[in-house]
């Protein structure tokens, strides 16, 4: 729950561990309400939200319920009980949503036995004494479905937003809408309390982007209109996913289905790794006060202080470095060893200066490696390549009496920098 909290864009979280693979809660926010967990067990959460400075609704507190209904239906009532136990007065703003696991009346079912109506009584006098309303939806009638072909088929309405009149009265826009879920029994509810959609259009440079080498076709053909659009495809599949649930609300096609929600599914995982690719370069796009911060801590790192140490017990320092082994440390870098060390690299990690992640060299290295001229050079990547080559030497040498040993020096500790002219009389002496 941690990880999926910083990938969907939440800082805070609290969950309740499912049983085996029922039941299960999440309850994730942001810095821009102030949200105290009041209590919960494995059928609810229940905080306390203030409205933070800026909000229309400035310092308004409200009660947030997430639910979860009881499985199994003969102590669905137990559920009930609790969250009616929570007392909340009718003076504060409640909102209640979640997975309640029943439904108000048979109208939200389609399929299957018919509920008996004492469940559904319970149901409804819950709701009458907690003094909620059914805040409605768009989008398909039902959120759940059995998954099963025509005369098995059940769908039934079990997730809800509900909430008293004084948060109504606060949120007279609110608006819930039933969503699309590829390959879940649910499909998830959205509440949308206004509209803060902005949009900020620009001009986009060219980048490679990683969804398009799983294709097989990219070699012969590398450009967008291929590939098209990835949001625009989500909204193409969504819309057909739609249609078909609009026309068949009991999923009595299911094949046609299951081939919507696989289309959709595929766009919204293209997606999810474009955005991934993408993070990795927001950083470069910050500023240019972090430009400078960044440069004035490497320029006072390895800038010398100037001091004139005693380098005298150097002279019984012996060489290890042999003309041969020089000459093997200094030759040019040939193009098996730079594309064994692309292969080496992290597919996604941080484009370079050509806004080209390392998966493209990596996936067309047999075209582009070629036709690539190497100059002999010094990089600070070079070292990558060196210190790679010795730590393999010392992992490989089990063998023999005379041993070999490695020295990696912290420059950035207060207390043992070293100075240049140092370092430099170092490597001359080895």
């Amino acid at each position: 729950m941690e990880k999926l909290k910083f990938r969907i864009g939440f800082t805070n979280c609290m969950a309740v561990s499912s049983e085996g693979r029922s039941g299960g809660l999440a309850l994730y926010w942001n810095n821009n309400s102030q949200l105290e967990i009041l209590n919960f067990s494995k059928h609810h959460i229940h905080a306390l939200v203030t409205n933070k400075e800026g909000d229309d609704r400035e310092g308004v507190s409200w009660y947030l319920t997430g639910i979860y209904g009881h499985p199994e239906a003969s102590r669905r009532l137990e559920t009930w009980n609790m969250i009616k136990s929570l007392a909340v007065t009718s003076d504060r703003g409640w909102l209640m949503m979640g997975d309640f696991n029943e439904i108000l009346s048979n109208y939200e079912k389609r399929g299957g036995r018919i509920r008996q109506e004492c469940q559904m009584r319970d149901f409804r006098q819950f709701l009458d004494e907690c003094e909620m309303m059914d805040l409605g939806f768009n989008g398909n009638q039902f959120t759940w479905w059995n998954g099963r072909d025509q005369q098995h088929s059940i769908c039934e309405r079990l997730d809800h937003f509900l909430a008293n009149m004084q948060w109504k009265s606060l949120n007279l826009l609110a608006e819930v809408n039933h969503g699309f879920a590829p390959y879940s029994d649910h499909v998830p509810i959205i509440l949308t309390t206004q509209d803060d959609r902005r949009h900020m259009g620009r001009q986009n440079t060219f980048k490679f982007e990683a969804i398009w080498a799983d294709e097989p076709d990219c070699k012969k053909v590398w450009n967008r209109a291929y590939f098209g659009n990835v949001r625009r495809n989500i909204e193409q599949a969504r819309l057909q996913l739609r249609k078909l649930l609009h026309s068949n609300p009991c999923h009595l096609r299911s094949d046609c289905l299951r081939d919507a929600r696989s289309e959709l599914q595929k766009w919204l995982e293209r997606d999810e790794l474009l955005w991934k690719q993408r993070a990795k370069v927001k950083w470069l796009q910050t500023g240019s006060l972090r430009d400078q911060i960044i440069t004035n801590y490497f320029h006072q790192l390895f800038n010398s202080t100037g001091q004139q140490g005693q380098t005298d017990f150097l002279d019984d320092l012996a060489g290890r470095v042999s003309d041969d082994m020089n000459s093997s440390l200094t030759k040019t870098y040939s193009a098996a060893e730079v594309s064994q060390a692309l292969k080496q690299m992290n597919p996604l990690s941080a484009p370079g200066p050509d806004d080209m992640a390392p998966i493209f060299y990596q996936k067309y290295w047999s075209i582009i490696g070629g036709e690539a001229a190497f100059v002999p050079s010094r990089l600070i990547t070079d070292n990558v390549l060196v210190a790679y080559k010795m730590v393999h030497f010392l992992r490989q040498k089990r063998k023999g009496k005379q041993g070999y040993m490695s020295l990696k020096l912290d420059m950035s500790k207060a207390y043992d920098r070293v100075e240049w002219n140092f370092l430099e009389k170092v490597m001359l002496m080895v």
